[in-house]
């Protein structure tokens, strides 16, 4: 490492978000705790990004401006990684903002507990900066184990799959890689990473504001078919890990087994109910027809059955009996 190495990266993937850069590079310019570099990466943007990421870069000598096509956030991500100086690295998505106070809280806890992972909570906001409804309760603050954090994110309610708010030893992504290209990129990489931490430090403190605007990926009703189909791929992906983990004991695995069942039922039944909704000949219906066929391949997978309207009522009955008697 070079002598003037700061202490921790910072990487802000930058597309289209001219009305919201200002403030997310204000509150991490500004944060009690100074000794970082910010890696910006503007991604083929066609609005004002670059001017104003460009004005940052000028005034404030942290910042490295990447300039390139638009390759995608997990293309951005993984560039970050590689060209982060520093061994802890800190994702914060350009239309997010932190409190000032975020990272000096936040080191203070990995210094104090030598955690490869600190998470802190967050304010999920609309763009007003109306605070919406918690939506999963957080643990409370502690340290545990990498295999305690990874059943927790399987889970995917009290810790989220993100890749911000939370520090990462850069060790950790080593061989791991965002799918460039692909949809959910965090929900299908985090948990793996965190997997390989030996110690998980949690920070309630609501630090991160999450903000949620409808030109988003995982808002725009365009792209909702494929987020869907995503979603569907990276789950049974997850499901397969889980139960190959030697990080989860036998009942962990069991019981992650039935959730994933009786969640991929459920989603099953939803879509069955949407394909009798819609025109039989429309886009939509083709994508239910397909999304089907693919949570019905998956439950084959997990559960050794096709999934049937009358399995789906009475599966409760051999999911308890594999849950207490296997």
């Amino acid at each position: 490492m070079m002598e003037n190495t700061p202490r921790l990266s910072i990487i802000v993937p930058a597309y289209n978000v001219e009305p919201f850069l200002d403030k997310c590079l204000a509150s991490i310019c500004n944060q009690t705790f100074r000794d970082f570099e910010v890696i910006l990466v503007n991604d083929g943007s066609t609005d004002g990004t670059l001017s104003i990421a460009q004005a940052w870069a000028s005034k404030d000598a942290r910042i490295r401006l990447i300039d390139q096509e638009n390759r995608g956030l997990a293309a951005v991500r993984n560039i970050g990684l590689r060209e982060a100086r520093t061994e802890k690295i800190f994702f914060v998505d350009s239309d997010d903002y932190l409190e000032l106070n975020t990272l000096e809280l936040m080191w203070a806890m990995q210094e104090e507990s030598g955690a490869d992972v600190v998470i802190c909570n967050y304010v999920l906001e609309d763009l007003a900066g109306v605070p919406l409804p918690a939506q999963h309760a957080f643990p409370p603050q502690g340290v545990m184990t990498g295999g305690q954090a990874l059943l927790l994110m399987l889970y995917d309610q009290s810790l989220r799959s993100y890749s911000c708010m939370r520090i990462f030893s850069r060790r950790l992504f080593d061989g791991i890689s965002f799918p460039e290209g692909e949809l959910l990129e965090d929900f299908q990489t985090i948990y793996k990473v965190v997997a390989r931490a030996a110690h998980v430090a949690i920070l309630p403190a609501r630090l991160y504001h999450y903000v949620q605007q409808g030109g988003s990926i995982l808002n725009n009703s365009a792209t909702q078919l494929r987020v869907y189909e995503a979603w569907l791929k990276a789950f049974g992906e997850r499901c397969q890990y889980a139960l190959q983990s030697p990080l989860l004991s036998p009942k962990e695995r069991s019981l992650f087994y039935i959730y994933s069942v009786k969640r991929l039922s459920a989603v099953w039944k939803i879509y069955q109910k949407r394909l009798r909704e819609v025109a039989p000949d429309s886009t939509e219906a083709a994508f239910y027809r397909r999304y089907v066929q693919k949570s019905d391949e998956l439950v084959l997978q997990l559960y050794g059955r096709r999934m049937t309207r009358f399995l789906f009522h009475w599966m409760r009955i051999p999911l308890f009996f594999r849950r207490y008697f296997s």
